[in-house]
């Protein structure tokens, strides 16, 4: 590890931070893929466009987790959606 591109990456962070802040994002924690900082957020902020990186069962929902590029971060947000049983029909 580079400790001058991790500092790097700290500041970049915090200053990104603060600006989500400032629009009313609420960040929920930062780290560090080796290449550029990760913060996960809330929910998905309104002036981003999230793709799917991964979806999985957990307990008795689907777990989807979007991410997207900003400002040389990248903005992480997990989905969560019920899973659905099946419709019983009556019988006649």
């Amino acid at each position: 590890m580079n400790n001058q591109r991790l500092a790097k990456a700290l500041r970049l962070a915090a200053t990104i931070v603060e600006n989500l802040v400032k629009l009313g994002v609420d960040v929920r924690s930062v780290s560090w893929d080796g290449d550029r900082p990760i913060l996960i957020v809330e929910r998905e902020p309104a002036f981003v466009r999230g793709a799917l990186i991964r979806r999985q069962p957990l307990e008795n929902c689907i777990e989807s987790v979007y991410a997207s590029g900003y400002q040389g971060c990248r903005l992480q947000w997990v989905v969560r959606n019920p899973i659905t049983q099946g419709v019983s029909h009556a019988r006649h």
